[in-house]
């Protein structure tokens, strides 16, 4: 960050602080995009006139949200570590304890090696106020960006986070220059179904799934978004 003058002795913008910007180190999600801070930037010095007001009256839109932003409502997708994996497999038991009796038997996510997906770098996590509530695990394959697991905490459903889980998914695929999302689910989970078909999903194919190579006897629905 570079200090620009207005003379000799008024700096234009406050001196760096590095011991303030070694509190925190986080990932960069997304490095393609351009930096935007939503609030620092919006200063005027050295008169400290807040620019925000004037951009409204002029009819502009300021930004309100952007990545690794936690002013807006405490929200934060970031990328999850080894220390996350226990609250991650908590999340993945209270989200679908419920189809168990459907099913017979515990879904995947209930059994899924989380620890393996972070070490892949596969997973994502969204935290509000600081606690994750919340996971996305995903990546790129050759023909579509696949969402091979999302989950949010059923206490907190209802409240978007599976929902800009899943827009971050959309920019990753977009960042690979992919044109679809694919997912699938097991058809017994009808919500999910009707979730997944009110985000733009169809249905592409079902295939048999199998445990410990035996089939269960409940077809995997696979579906796509087509990207605009």
């Amino acid at each position: 960050m570079s200090i620009a003058s207005t003379s000799a002795t008024t700096p234009y913008y406050l001196p760096v602080r590095q011991d303030w910007l070694d509190r925190r180190k986080e990932p960069i999600l997304e490095p393609d995009l351009p930096i935007v801070d939503p609030h620092h930037h919006l200063w005027d010095r050295p008169g400290w006139r807040y620019l925000l007001n004037a951009a409204r009256r002029r009819g502009g839109r300021m930004p309100t949200r952007c990545a690794g932003d936690r002013a807006s409502g405490g929200r934060m997708i970031r990328r999850a570590t080894e220390d996350d994996v226990a609250r991650i497999d908590a999340i993945a038991h209270a989200a679908y304890i419920k189809y168990v009796p459907r099913m017979g038997r515990e879904p995947p996510p209930m059994l899924a090696d989380f620890a393996a997906e972070i070490a892949a770098g596969h997973v994502m996590v969204i935290e509000v106020a600081r606690a994750v509530e919340g996971y996305l695990i995903s990546w790129p394959k050759m023909e579509a960006y696949f969402i091979d697991n999302i989950a949010v905490d059923p206490v907190h459903q209802g409240l978007g986070l599976g929902r800009q889980l899943m827009e971050y998914a959309v920019r990753e695929a977009k960042r690979h220059n992919l044109s679809a999302i694919q997912l699938y689910t097991n058809a017994t989970m009808t919500e999910n179904l009707a979730m997944y078909a009110h985000m733009g999903f169809v249905e592409t194919h079902r295939v048999m799934e199998t445990q410990f190579h035996i089939e269960t006897g409940f077809p995997r629905v696979y579906m796509c978004r087509t990207l605009a």
